[in-house]
């Protein structure tokens, strides 16, 4: 346990030192990205699970939130972009341990209510790509989860 928050901690050192020298590229959508690793395997497909680490940082290098503090990697369905620049267009980028820095924009990424930033600021949003999941597969995992649960559930 300890050596995965040292881990981390040389991680996170190293994006935060080296954010301000990155060449960030842009993919066709719009959204500015650089990969940390890139594992040149199979990438995720609509439809398909993907659980990830992360760390989202204001324009001004404050962490609003991250999935290391948390110790709980959260898990998503990877869907068609539904705006220029949308995070999904990042996540298809990755393959399964690739790590990279996104920058999107703070208006696109909350909306119009509850942005903990100024208007107009761009997010940086680091991401460890740690698994991903067949659509299909989730969804029997999940079928046979809610079995076992409802045959356990109170009362029997």
């Amino acid at each position: 346990m300890k050596i995965r928050y040292f881990l981390t901690s040389v991680l996170l050192c190293f994006v935060l030192i080296t954010n301000a020298q990155v060449k960030y590229k842009t993919a066709p959508s719009g959204l500015k990205y650089f990969m940390f690793t890139n594992n040149k395997g199979d990438k995720p497909k609509i439809g398909d699970v993907l659980k990830f680490h992360f760390i989202l940082k204001t324009d001004k290098d404050s962490i609003l939130l991250s999935s290391y503090k948390s110790g709980n990697p959260p898990e998503t369905r990877l869907t068609k972009p539904s705006y220029p620049g949308d995070l999904m267009d990042g996540f298809a980028l990755m393959s399964k341990g690739d790590s990279s820095i996104f920058l999107v924009s703070a208006d696109s990424f909350y909306g119009p209510q509850n942005m903990p930033v100024k208007s107009g600021s761009m997010l940086a949003i680091t991401i460890k790509l740690l698994d991903v999941t067949p659509g299909a597969v989730f969804e029997e995992k999940n079928e046979k989860n809610k079995r076992r649960t409802s045959k356990s559930g109170p009362g029997k």
